[in-house]
């Protein structure tokens, strides 16, 4: 019998991907876009130097005379503020012409002839709601604002340095290239999230119950989208797809009766796995909580005393609850911090004082970057009910500068010698 995943796969995954793809050759016009903004940056340079420039030079004491910088730099700004409606006009055009495909496929693969399809309106407020903190419109221009002041410092750097004109042009094309990359990135991100926005809107529609991730499974698959391959979630608490930047999961519809019996006894049983009344606690010792519970290692109790010394056991756990909360929250260091959960709480760097009752901040040194991992743990005492374990309740990257700030202002209850 075929698998729901490879029947829906077929049916309906096949054809929002075939819509992606397609979009995406469509967003080759940005690049032209990105190339005319860039060219005009470089007009506005050498016209500049036309007139101010000697043996190719042009000083900056010269150039602060009559605000000829700022004038340029107001110019620059303009350029990239035009190329962001540019941008922000073309690629929503994109999206809710894919929106419209994938929901009229996803509504005639479903076996529904008869349908309406959703008005501009409501594509426009889905577009405009806001997933991970932000929309479409507020990272775009977030991204904009980045680029106009990057290249204004790369052009005072160049006066500066006393570098050339063309040298000056050269370093800021390849700055418009960089603003390239990071604009098409967040605009295929985008478009697979306003896709995958179609499809659950359609399956809303359909009075669908519970969805399911589909991974793109080639050779380009990552570890964090081959864990959420064909989990099942009800439709109202599915994560948010794409997953990363440049993610191409996709969500179907769970329709195989034997996966909904299975789903509803497995999130009975974690309804009474996660009745915890206190902050960060979780109990781990029904061995049917295995698939939600994971645990991740041990504490040495003497080091941990500086939170309370009341620790009742030293095994640390984490479900997928907070690993979810941890992905939705800092999905760009999700990867990085799970991998050093047991290295983190087994040899921490600083434990500093949390706000909640027995709870500390453990910070450890990554060992592949210049960054430290930050994890919140709740240690279980004999306040807390009998089988509840320490717990992580979140994790996730933060540099040298702002540790150094925790040391400043914070309360340090543990360093490493």
């Amino acid at each position: 019998m075929e698998k729901n995943s490879e029947y829906w796969e077929k049916r309906l995954a096949s054809e929002t991907w075939k819509t992606y793809n397609s979009l995406e050759e469509k967003n080759r016009e940005l690049l032209e876009f990105y190339i005319n903004a860039s060219e005009s940056v470089k007009d506005e340079l050498y016209r500049l130097a036309e007139k101010y420039s000697k043996d190719g030079v042009l000083s900056l004491s010269d150039m602060h005379k009559q605000n000829r910088l700022t004038e340029l730099n107001g110019k620059f700004e303009k350029i990239i503020e035009d190329l962001g409606h540019s941008t922000e006009a073309f690629a929503k055009k994109n999206m809710q012409d894919g929106f419209q495909k994938v929901y009229a496929d996803t509504a005639e693969s479903m076996g529904d002839i008869d349908f309406s399809m959703p008005n501009k309106k409501l594509m426009e407020k889905l577009m405009e709601t806001p997933w991970r903190g932000d929309n479409f419109s507020g990272r775009l221009w977030k991204n904009q604002k980045k680029l106009a002041v990057s290249l204004n410092d790369v052009l005072l750097t160049g006066l500066q340095q006393g570098k050339t004109v063309t040298e000056i042009a050269i370093s800021l094309h390849n700055r418009m290239g960089q603003g390239f990359n990071a604009c098409h990135r967040l605009v295929r991100t985008e478009t697979m999230y306003y896709l995958n926005d179609a499809t659950l809107q359609r399956y809303k529609d359909a009075d669908v119950k519970y969805v399911q991730i589909l991974a793109a499974k080639d050779e380009r698959t990552c570890d964090i989208c081959g864990g959420y391959h064909e989990k099942v979630y009800p439709i109202d608490k599915c994560v948010h797809v794409p997953l990363h930047a440049n993610c191409r999961c996709t969500i179907i519809p769970v329709t195989d009766e034997r996966m909904i019996k299975d789903y509803e006894k497995k999130e009975g049983i974690k309804k009474i796995v996660e009745k915890k009344p206190r902050f960060g606690i979780i109990k781990a010792s029904n061995a049917k909580d295995v698939s939600k519970v994971h645990t991740i290692g041990r504490i040495n109790k003497s080091i941990y005393s500086c939170i309370t010394k009341d620790i009742v056991t030293d095994e640390v756990i984490i479900t997928d609850n907070q690993l979810q909360h941890i992905l939705d929250r800092h999905p760009e260091a999700y990867k990085e911090v799970t991998d050093y959960l047991n290295d983190i709480i087994s040899a921490p760097d600083f434990i500093i004082k949390d706000k909640h009752k027995n709870t500390g901040l453990v910070v450890k040194r990554i060992k592949t970057k210049e960054e430290y991992a930050q994890m919140v743990l709740r240690i279980c005492t004999s306040e807390d009910n009998v089988g509840y374990k320490n717990s992580v309740i979140s994790c996730w990257e933060i540099s040298e500068n702002r540790l150094q700030n925790y040391l400043r202002n914070k309360e340090i209850l543990y360093k490493k010698e």
